[in-house]
């Protein structure tokens, strides 16, 4: 067992258009600083919890 899961439960996964999801990625693709940002504010938000 990986995680605590059993291999039976386990999921794959297949893109349906990997060239379309390749090109939406590229231009989704945050800057450095954006990530930094991100997981600040994940951080911040896990505090407050």
């Amino acid at each position: 067992m990986l995680g605590g899961h059993s291999p039976e439960l386990a999921v794959t996964l297949a893109l349906a258009r990997p060239a379309e999801t390749v090109r939406l990625l590229e231009a989704a693709d945050p800057s450095t600083f954006g990530r930094l940002v991100d997981r600040f504010e994940r951080l911040v938000d896990d505090l407050l919890e």
